[in-house]
This record gives C-alpha cells, structure tokens and sequence, in this order.
C-alpha cells in the first residue's frame, strides 16, 4: 500500500509541479501524498523503511521531525 502511496504521489507531484493542475481540487490526503512523495523521492536510505510502516506513521514522522537526519532517527 505504501509503493501506491509512493506511486501516486510521484504522478501528482510531477503534474502539479508541470502545469499547476489541481491546485483547486487537490485535497488533503492527495497534498499529503505529495508531501510523502517529496519528501523521500531522493531519499535512498529512508526510501525502503517507509514503506514497512502505514501511513499513518509516516505521517506522524513527518509532521514530527523538521529534518532528514530527524527522519532517519525515527526510521
């Protein structure tokens, strides 16, 4: 489920980051995708953890942890 997440997120980002689609109708699950997606994309460390834990864990850790190395700790 989390490669899904993973997944979707990529697609929004890249489309919201392209042409600014969605900034009207982006919701809030669909902002913290994104925000998933984003925040490990370049991340090849946490890349692989994340997706051991649901979602609602690794939104606690993001909303928890202001940088890389805080996230990994929480990892």
């Amino acid at each position: 489920m989390i490669l899904i997440y993973l997944e979707v997120g990529k697609f929004l980002f890249e489309l919201k980051e392209n042409s600014g689609y969605g900034d009207k109708i982006t919701k809030r699950n669909i902002e913290r995708m994104i925000r998933f997606y984003s925040t490990y994309k370049n991340d090849e460390i946490a890349t692989p953890l994340v997706t051991q834990l649901s979602l609602t864990n690794n939104l606690l850790i993001l909303s928890g942890s202001k940088t890389k190395e805080e996230r990994h700790l929480c990892l």
